[in-house]
């Protein structure tokens, strides 16, 4: 049996690492997964917002995955500095099984364990989380920016 996309929200800010050490708050968090009997965990993505200060760190730093060279086009003039940037990343698939144990048994259960992973572990490593797509609200009702490519 396929699991549809499950999704939950987070209310509480985590804090991720960098490569550098340097620490990365994510804010408005989502956790969604997708899966099925037969397969198991296939997909943990995590949908965050980050201010716009914020993301130009992660964006020279290239932090979830965001090298320029796997960049698609982007929809929109850039970035503006006075609204929030949206990214979605998932978790890469060698650290998927992290997720996943006898007491785990749906999203919100990988949520706890994430919230709960210590702050030098895996699952807080920027570089565990691939981004597939960053946006930012152009007008109300309309996301603009881009996705991952390759």
């Amino acid at each position: 049996m396929d699991w549809n996309l499950t999704e939950c929200a987070v209310t509480s800010a985590l804090t991720m690492r960098a490569p550098s050490g340097e620490a990365v708050e994510l804010r408005a968090l989502k956790c969604a997964m997708t899966g099925s009997d037969a397969q198991g965990l296939t997909a943990f993505i995590l949908s965050f917002q980050v201010s716009a200060g914020d993301y130009e760190g992660i964006d020279r730093q290239e932090l979830f995955g965001l090298a320029r060279s796997r960049r698609g086009p982007q929809f929109g003039n850039g970035f503006s500095s006075e609204r929030p940037i949206f990214i979605e990343a998932r978790l890469r698939s060698e650290h998927r099984s992290r997720l996943t144990g006898a007491e785990v048994e749906d999203v919100l259960d990988m949520a706890a364990v994430l919230i709960s992973s210590p702050a030098e572990g895996p699952l807080r490593a920027t570089e565990s989380w691939q981004a597939t797509q960053v946006t930012q609200e152009i007008v109300p009702g309309l996301q603009g920016g881009y996705e991952m490519t390759g």
